[in-house]
């Protein structure tokens, strides 16, 4: 990944041995969640740590908006729909 400026990834479940990769090699991770059904979902949680930028729908989610108090990311930027 030398010279990567940018990784984007989905969620399947081999993608997590990507982000510390990446990272490593100085990339700007963003990080597709899908469809969030809750901010504390644990599947998730790995991908919203390690990305800078998050993007995810909030069709199903229950009317909570971004993060659940006392939870700390390193995403910069989120963009949901």
């Amino acid at each position: 990944m030398r010279g990567t400026r940018l990784v984007h990834v989905n969620i399947p479940n081999w993608a997590r041995e990507v982000l510390p990769i990446a990272r490593e090699a100085g990339a700007t991770i963003a990080c597709d969640l899908q469809d969030v059904t809750s901010a504390d979902d644990p599947y998730r949680l790995d991908f919203v740590d390690g990305a800078d930028i998050v993007f995810f729908s909030a069709a199903k989610s229950v009317g909570t908006r971004g993060r659940s108090p006392g939870h700390t990311s390193n995403a910069t930027r989120c963009c949901s729909s």
